[in-house]
């Protein structure tokens, strides 16, 4: 009966759909009369055979196993008398996760497990880079620190733009960390495809992480932990004949992992739109910079479908002396302000559009039907327009462009 026990059970762990499930113990009373254990760290195994209350989660990392998460469920007769318990951990830092994160999102993604890279899909020379290690500047904030980390690093040699989460304990201990990326040599190789990534990769996050959250807390953690506990009590009561069959689980949802994935995703795409905000517009006048420029019009132009006609290069004189003479402080609050003039003279012609492609550079497009009258008139504006003197920090200030 013990092997057939054993067999049954694991069929239906297969049944399931679970492949992340890597720790089960089933316990008629205080005996253990099952158990599959993939585990190698003895830390992991003791904290999954801790007594916990059905309804809390714990989380464990380990650098040689990976991070676990554990749940247990009673086994009841039908008079609802405790007859034992099921254990289950379930592997969150698995390799199915991060390339679902790639396949859909695009960029690289990696689960640390303490300070070792468990799972990523960072490759080398078509080698995953699985088992090396977090950069020690970042980890200082990340695992040391216990904050978040956003910026430019140096990912296994390569530049990237990425995020890193802390991923903490039961007690609220940081074991591990989420991260994601773009290598910046990805996104110049990819310059002519932003545009379109960029409208559907807002939409795509939001929905896979809304779906993820739910369907994986679902599919991982209720239901495995609901159809063995099921499928136990009904062994325990010489019930074979149904085994095959799916029951309905009668577990509660883990609200706490669920609110984590939240919490998560909406920090994810917080970011997200932060990166897209420097690499398109400046950050002083909040102009669409150089970049934005030539990926508006490259494509249009390359085809001669373009409806550009006109193009103003504005170049102020004399910026450098004024921030050496007055500091650059004023320096920024000049340019601020001969921005405004710019935004003022074309607000209400939407043939003409304004750019700042550098420290003291502008460019303003116009589209459409042109004559020389018309263009020699808009310049001189453009120029009549800073004859006049500008007063910043008590300082009266004069320019030319």
């Amino acid at each position: 009966e013990e092997d057939e026990r054993h067999l049954l059970v694991s069929n239906y762990i297969e049944y399931s759909g679970s492949d992340n499930v890597k720790l089960v113990q089933v316990y008629s009373g205080d005996e253990l009369i099952f158990k599959m254990n993939d585990c190698r760290d003895i830390d992991v195994i003791d904290c999954a055979n801790e007594d916990t209350d059905p309804e809390t989660v714990t989380i464990v990392g380990s650098e040689v196993d990976g991070i676990y998460m554990y749940n247990s469920a009673p086994i009841l007769d039908k008079e609802g008398n405790t007859l034992g318990k099921v254990v289950v951990g379930i592997q969150l830092a698995n390799q199915i996760l991060v390339e679902n994160i790639k396949n859909v999102t695009g960029v690289d993604a990696t689960i640390f497990s303490e300070n070792k890279r468990f799972a990523t899909t960072i490759s080398r020379d078509g080698e995953l880079q699985i088992g090396t290690y977090m950069d020690d500047s970042v980890a200082k904030v990340v695992l040391e620190e216990g904050r978040e980390f956003s910026g430019k690093v140096d990912a296994l040699g390569e530049p990237y733009i990425v995020h890193y989460l802390p991923i903490v304990d039961s007690n609220k201990k940081v074991v591990g960390a989420l991260f994601v990326g773009k290598s910046i040599t990805a996104l110049y190789e990819l310059e002519t495809r932003l545009v379109s990534y960029v409208v559907i990769l807002g939409t795509v996050l939001f929905l896979f992480f809304f779906l993820l959250s739910r369907h994986w807390l679902v599919s991982h953690i209720t239901r495995p932990i609901g159809l063995i506990s099921t499928s136990m009590r009904e062994l325990l009561q010489g019930e074979y004949g149904n085994i095959e069959e799916t029951p309905v689980p009668n577990s509660v949802e883990i609200e706490m992992l669920q609110d984590s994935m939240k919490v998560m995703m909406k920090n994810i795409l917080d970011r997200k739109r932060e990166l897209e905000k420097a690499a398109y517009f400046d950050y002083m006048t909040e102009l669409p910079n150089r970049t934005y420029l030539y990926e508006k019009y490259q494509n249009s132009i390359r085809s001669n479908i373009s409806t550009l006609t006109v193009l103003y290069y504005i170049d102020l004189d004399n910026l450098k002396y004024i921030n050496h003479l007055f500091g650059q402080d004023v320096g920024d609050e000049l340019l601020k302000k001969v921005a405004d003039i710019l935004k003022n003279m074309i607000a209400l012609d939407p043939a003409y559009s304004i750019y700042k492609i550098a420290g003291d550079e502008f460019i303003v497009c116009q589209e459409g039907d042109f004559n020389l009258e018309q263009i020699t008139d808009v310049a001189k504006s453009f120029i009549e327009a800073f004859d006049r003197t500008f007063f910043i920090d008590n300082y009266n200030l004069s320019i030319t462009a």
